[in-house]
């Protein structure tokens, strides 16, 4: 999760919450009330898993910036990349959010992360700017 008051990455749940979690008869700490207490912290924008890795081994969560090679061939037989924003659709999948600039409208697109080979190169909140390069 993305901690907003202190600039930085939360990896470990567990370990932030573990003086305010209610406690068992045994006196162990419920993980789900851990889980529940960050959740509903609006300190915490929270990143979810989705899955999968990139190319490189790197676990891929949502709110990842990643650089995406286009699977299609093109006349040049180069490949075009795209820089593009992890995100959880309605459609309860996770794709790949690209934004650019069409003639001076801002036009998106989504994109299957199963067809595209990915390198995870940053994230929407430590590195906003990655996103701003593609719109131009």
């Amino acid at each position: 999760a993305w901690d907003k008051i202190n600039q930085q990455m939360v990896y470990n749940i567990q370990e932030m919450y573990d003086g305010y979690c209610d406690e068992t008869d045994n006196g162990k700490y419920l993980y789900m009330s851990c889980f529940s207490c960050f959740l509903n912290d609006e300190q915490f924008a929270v990143m979810q898993y989705t899955g999968l890795k990139d190319k490189n081994g790197m676990e891929i969560y949502e709110g990842d910036v990643v650089k995406a090679q286009d699977p299609y061939p093109h006349i040049e037989k180069d490949h075009k990349y795209y820089i593009c924003e992890v995100v959880f659709t309605e459609g309860a999948t996770f794709m790949l959010k690209r934004q650019y600039n069409n003639y001076g409208k801002i036009k998106t697109e989504y994109f299957s992360m199963c067809i595209m080979e990915v390198e995870v190169i940053g994230n929407i909140y430590e590195n906003p700017e990655l996103l701003k390069k593609e719109i131009k």
